[in-house]
């Protein structure tokens, strides 16, 4: 009987591996189209990464983009230029009833004339479809989300963001 037992144990752990493997593969690969889209400045494409709350804030989906391409416009006029964006794997990911949420390293490198900058960061990514579609937010700290997503689970630590220039 107690054979039984571990065996059944072991093979609910393996089942839940399994999801949290797919949910975490999911993430990763959206995470990554998100970041070539904003790299691309496809806003129309970022859209379906940025959280509902966060467009509704922006006016809707038509206004979040323009205000996009002009802010985007605005930075490139000051000679400011995305260079590379990358995203790390998973530091933080915690199940609640209604939503999977987890925080991601992000890293941006952008140039403003001369000068190379280099932001360490990070996302905090939320399902509510046990990790098929994900919404992103760039985030410094976990107060930032707050102000948006006020269901962010209390254990969520997003540490703050650190910039170096070069």
């Amino acid at each position: 009987m107690g054979k039984k037992i571990v065996l059944l144990a072991l093979l609910v752990c393996a089942q839940l591996a399994g999801h949290a493997q797919a949910y975490l593969n999911s993430l990763y690969k959206q995470a990554n189209e998100m970041a070539k889209a904003t790299l691309k400045e496809d806003y129309l494409s970022l859209m379906k990464y940025t959280h509902p709350s966060v467009v509704k804030a922006m006016g809707g989906e038509q206004k979040a983009v323009a205000t996009l391409k002009e802010g985007m416009q605005k930075m490139k006029n000051g000679n400011l230029k995305f260079k590379n964006m990358t995203t790390g794997k998973a530091t933080q990911c915690i199940t609640t009833k209604n939503s999977i949420q987890c925080v991601v390293p992000q890293e941006v490198d952008v140039s403003f004339g001369t000068q190379a900058v280099h932001t360490a960061g990070h996302l905090f990514c939320i399902s509510y479809d046990s990790g098929k579609k994900w919404y992103f937010f760039n985030a410094n700290n976990t107060a930032s989300v707050q102000k948006f997503l006020p269901e962010i689970d209390k254990k969520i630590v997003i540490p703050e963001a650190k910039v170096t220039y070069k």
